[in-house]
């Protein structure tokens, strides 16, 4: 009985596993953009530099939180 317990459990996490990450709300990324814009202004990163550092943030926090990274911020 406990291997079929097991075995559903990994069977249930699988998508998730295999990375099946849903897109994340264009609030939530509205709201992270401007927390990493701010960010980057205290930390003093240059200009050139600033929309890289912007989408490195997003998307570390994205990831955290379980949503998929994005290739490019609007």
């Amino acid at each position: 009985m406990k291997y079929i317990a097991i075995v559903c459990a990994a069977l249930w996490s699988l998508p998730t596993l295999a990375g099946d990450m849903s897109d994340a709300p264009a609030e939530l990324v509205a709201e992270l953009k401007q927390y990493c814009t701010e960010v980057a202004q205290e930390e003093g990163i240059e200009e050139q530099a600033k929309a890289a550092y912007v989408l490195e943030c997003v998307n570390g926090e994205l990831a955290l939180e379980g949503y998929k990274k994005l290739s490019k911020l609007s």
